[in-house]
C-alpha cells in the first residue's frame, strides 16, 4: 500500500498485481470517492485496486477532478479488454418494469430528486425492475472522454445483479449494507422482495442504527430475525460495529473468499473492506 496527501484528492488505497492475461478495469464514481480496479476477464478475482477520497465536488470541477486521478493512477494508463463504469449516487429509481415509461422517466426523477437540467438518463432491465439513474451530463462527458467505449451501469443495478443470482428464493427478511467511508448503501429484502435501497451519509454509529431501526419498523421487519449482513469498510473493532451488534442478534460481517483476491496485500487488511468491488460483473 502506498498512501498520498493531497488536500482534496487522497489515493487511501493502492495495492497491484500485474500480469499478461487479459482483465477488466472498473471505475465506481462516487460523490466523496472513485475506485478503480481490475479483475480477469476469465474468472471473477480482484487484481488491483486503488481508492481516491476527495471532498464532495461541484460537478462543474468534476473534469478536473478526474484528471487528476488519471494522473495517479497506474490503472487509468493501462490497455484493458473492457472497462465498466460503476455510478455510486443516490439518484437512482427502481420501478417495476410493467409501469416504466421511458418517455415520461424525467417526470420520475423531478418528482422524487427535484427539477434539473442538463442530466444524462438511462436505465437497465433486471428481471422485473427497471433501474434507472440520473448523472449530469458533464460528468457523464467527462468520463466518455477518457473511456469512450465503455460501459455505463448504476451501482443499484450492480449490487442487485449479484444479489438476484445469489437469492435461491430465500424465506425470511434480509437487510445488506455497504459501507464507505462517511456514508453507506442499504438494500432491504423480505421474502426476496425488494423493499427499499437506498444511499446514505453518517457522522455518528446511531444515525446508521437509527436507520436500520426505521427500516425494520416501516417494513414490518422483525429486529430479532432480520439477518444483517455488512460489508465494505467497518471495523470490526469500531464502535460502528459494535452498536450494531449490540441491536440486532442477526448482525454479521460477510465472509470473503480469499480466492477472490490475486495479491497477497490484499490481506493485509480485512478482506470484507474489498468485497463489494470484487462481486462486481462487466454488465
Amino acid at each position: 500500500m502506498q498512501p498520498e496527501n493531497k488536500c482534496m484528492l487522497r489515493k487511501t488505497f493502492s495495492i497491484y498485481n500485474y500480469n499478461e492475461q487479459e482483465i477488466n478495469l472498473f471505475i465506481e464514481i462516487a460523490k466523496k470517492h472513485i475506485a478503480c480496479f481490475s479483475k480477469s476477464a476469465e474468472k471473477s478475482v480482484l487484481h488491483s485496486f486503488e481508492f481516491f477520497q476527495f471532498d464532495a465536488t461541484r460537478n462543474e470541477n468534476f473534469s478536473q477532478l478526474l484528471n487528476g486521478v488519471k494522473t495517479h493512477s497506474e490503472l487509468f494508463a493501462k490497455n484493458f479488454q473492457n472497462v465498466q463504469i460503476i455510478w455510486n449516487n443516490e439518484e437512482c429509481i427502481c420501478v417495476p418494469a410493467e409501469f416504466y415509461n421511458e418517455t415520461i422517466s424525467s417526470d420520475y426523477f423531478n418528482l422524487v430528486f427535484g427539477e434539473t437540467d442538463n442530466c444524462h438518463l438511462f436505465s437497465k432491465n433486471l428481471n422485473e425492475l427497471q433501474v434507472a439513474a440520473r448523472i449530469p451530463l458533464a460528468m457523464q462527458q467527462s468520463v466518455t472522454d477518457i473511456f469512450p467505449t465503455a460501459e455505463f451501469a448504476h451501482q443499484y443495478y450492480m449490487l442487485l445483479n449479484e444479489d438476484i443470482k445469489n437469492d435461491k428464493n430465500r424465506s425470511g427478511s434480509q437487510i445488506q449494507i455497504l459501507f464507505y467511508p462517511d456514508y453507506f448503501v442499504v438494500f432491504a429484502k423480505s421474502n426476496s422482495q425488494l423493499m427499499l435501497i437506498q444511499t446514505r451519509e453518517y457522522s455518528v454509529p446511531e444515525d446508521v442504527l437509527y436507520f436500520l431501526l426505521n427500516i425494520c419498523e416501516q417494513y414490518e421487519l422483525p429486529v430479532n430475525e432480520t439477518k444483517i449482513i455488512a460489508s465494505g469498510m467497518i471495523d470490526a473493532k469500531s464502535k460502528l460495529y459494535n452498536k450494531l451488534y449490540e441491536y440486532f442478534s442477526g448482525f454479521e460481517i460477510a465472509t470473503a473468499d480469499e480466492a477472490l483476491f490475486v495479491s497477497d496485500s490484499f490481506k493485509e487488511f480485512p478482506l470484507h473492506f474489498f468485497l463489494p468491488f470484487a462481486n462486481y460483473e462487466i454488465v
